[in-house]
């Protein structure tokens, strides 16, 4: 779907308030994206350490225990990997909850 497309590609751009439009739209994000296959939008927003970016798609529907394809990573794996200190806090918190 195209709003989904949208979705992929406001994440991977860092994109906040587009991404909050495409949730609003009815993007899916708790699914494979278009744009990095092998993760889903979460992989992508913990990159950017943007806490924001990983609220708006876990009240959507988006999983925080989802493998990806290529390196068998969670969100919390790819935001430790990279040093990304923000993503890291609210993640751990997260899970715990």
């Amino acid at each position: 779907k195209e709003i989904d497309e949208a979705l992929d590609l406001t994440v991977t751009n860092n994109r906040t308030e587009a991404v909050r439009m495409a949730l609003a739209a009815g993007a899916n994000p708790d699914r494979f994206s278009s744009q990095h296959s092998h993760g889903q939008v979460l992989h992508q927003a913990a990159l950017h350490d943007n806490v924001e970016m990983l609220e708006m798609p876990v009240a959507h529907g988006a999983r925080l225990d989802v493998v990806d394809k290529l390196w068998g990573g969670r969100p919390l794996g790819w935001a430790r990997h990279e040093s990304k200190k923000a993503a890291i806090a609210w993640l751990e918190a997260r899970l715990k909850a």
